[in-house]
């Protein structure tokens, strides 16, 4: 990578870490203000956690065909002054006392539409100046910082949420959004842009496309497929820990805090050696490995019983080989999207991607709420818990347990169909 480059990276390096530190205020802030301050039960809770989700049903493959065409850094940025500017209510209204269970909901639907669209663009954004052998260094920066964030903000979320209350805790977010937007649009990147204008006829074709440059391709297939069922199940635990946690056994919000920490410090470990790691045993044995570890950390979680003291270390210990595996399995699958999906291709195809890998999550937390008032909370966690297990076995498919490098996946090659020809309906 030349200078220019690392200092362009640098910039949005900075940028999204502070801006991954302001969201895991929120992820902690906005169910507790559900909880501790709306009296919100199981369902409403799950309802809140899916309203935050929903738009990954169907939105990514609106978004990516979309952004093909279009500048992707004024978008990314404008999308965070967004975030920003929605995230503003929920301490607005609470100060006029207008706050309510259904604002909340709101606010989490216009903030998960907003960032499937963010997320296709930036990510879509670092291959245009990023050489591929840079790739996996590159998003292990990214990852870690987002792994600090996870580390340091709930601790950061505790604290505030026990001084200033919940809803006030969110501005905190909702500045680092308006920050991260102001770091994107300062800074040159240059991107290369399909021409032509989304019609109706073109989109379904970028749309057949985008899934086909995933979903045939041998490597990225079990890696979204995967991707969908460790997210699946990992929503059904986490729609359901917070209310455990709170209304079941009681634990402190700091005590929340730290156990939601963990996570962030294992994955922060995970995301520093995923590099190192991958050389050493190869990209597609690295990837098992750290999908097993993440795949059975939960299952000592419905059976934590005891003072919070002993749950939090329990729990904490669980949450930090999670974070572990899934630290380094991010940076594997980020990496593997951004060098085996041609360039042209890429914003259409990382929406496809996340439409199945994230497009699940609304759907496992309305399958918690509802399961949980079928058979009670901690039922559904070990259903959860143990899915979770199962998911890593997804990476057993032998091309990608054969892979030694995706240096060696050329986008011309076996690994990718990027041809408009592949797609049906022929070429645009």
């Amino acid at each position: 990578m030349d200078r220019e480059a690392y200092r362009t990276f640098r910039r949005l390096w900075m940028g999204e870490s502070v801006s991954y530190l302001g969201a895991q205020i929120s992820t902690l802030a906005i169910p507790l203000t559900a909880i501790l301050l709306l009296d919100a039960n199981v369902e409403q809770v799950a309802l809140l956690v899916a309203s935050g989700w929903a738009p990954y049903l169907g939105f990514p493959l609106i978004v990516g065909p979309f952004l093909e065409h279009r500048p992707r850094r004024p978008i990314a940025a404008w999308t965070n002054w967004g975030r920003a500017a929605i995230l503003a209510l929920i301490p607005t209204l609470y100060l006029v006392r207008c706050l309510s269970i259904e604002v909340l909901c709101f606010v989490a639907l216009a903030v998960g539409a907003l960032t499937v669209v963010f997320d296709t663009a930036f990510w879509s954004l670092l291959p245009a100046f990023i050489p591929i052998a840079d790739r996996t260094r590159v998003n292990s920066r990214l990852m870690a910082s987002a792994s600090a964030a996870t580390t340091a903000g709930p601790a950061v979320a505790a604290s505030l949420v026990a001084t200033i209350g919940a809803p006030l805790a969110i501005a905190a977010n909702s500045v680092t959004y308006g920050f991260s937007g102001w770091n994107i649009w300062r800074t040159e990147i240059p991107e290369t842009r399909v021409p032509g204008i989304a019609t109706a006829g073109r989109w379904r074709r970028d749309l057949l496309l985008g899934l086909s440059v995933v979903y045939r391709n041998r490597i990225l297939r079990p890696i979204a497929i995967y991707a969908g069922a460790l997210n699946f199940f990992y929503q059904v635990v986490m729609t359901l820990l917070i209310v455990y946690l709170v209304s079941f056994i009681h634990v402190p919000v700091l005590y929340i805090g730290g156990i939601l920490a963990a996570a962030g410090l294992g994955a922060f470990v995970g995301s520093i050696f995923a590099e190192s790691f991958e050389r050493s045993i190869g990209f597609g044995s690295a990837f098992l490995a750290c999908g097993l570890v993440a795949g059975g950390s939960f299952a000592i979680i419905p059976f934590a019983r005891g003072p919070p003291g002993l749950v939090t270390l329990i729990l904490g210990t669980a949450m930090l080989l999670f974070g572990l595996g899934t630290g380094a399995a991010s940076v594997y699958a980020i990496t593997a999207r951004q060098s085996l999906i041609p360039e042209r291709h890429l914003a259409k195809g990382m929406a496809s991607y996340r439409f199945v890998s994230y497009g699940v999550l609304p759907i496992a937390a309305l399958a918690a709420g509802a399961i949980s008032s079928s058979v009670g909370v901690v039922p559904t966690l070990a259903i959860g818990a143990f899915g979770l297990l199962g998911s890593s076995l997804i990476l057993t498919s032998r091309p990608l347990l054969r892979l030694r490098s995706v240096e060696t996946a050329a986008p011309n090659g076996d690994h990718v169909v990027p041809s408009d020809s592949n797609v049906p309906g022929g070429p645009s």
